[in-house]
């Protein structure tokens, strides 16, 4: 999953995670989830805290990846 249009890292998730959320009736549960479904919950979690997944991949990727997040910066910046 990718936060940044084509670029694309590996992040390293739980492959379970427990929830505890509130239902809309105000009664509390717990859930535990796997695999694609914890993956995906974890990530989009990530984005209601500001989290992005380059904020989240190892210094390797990071460097894998610089030269096209500084494309887009430059392409976003209003820059030409």
């Amino acid at each position: 999953m990718s936060s940044v249009p084509d670029v694309h890292a590996n992040v390293e998730r739980a492959a379970k995670v427990k929830v505890y959320a509130q239902k809309i009736n105000g009664d509390d549960f717990e859930e535990e989830i796997s695999g694609l479904f914890a993956r995906a919950f974890q990530h989009e979690v990530d984005h209601l805290d500001g989290i992005l997944f380059i904020d989240r991949v190892s210094q390797s990727e990071k460097n894998d990846i610089k030269d096209s997040i500084a494309e887009l910066e430059f392409k976003y910046s209003g820059s030409k």
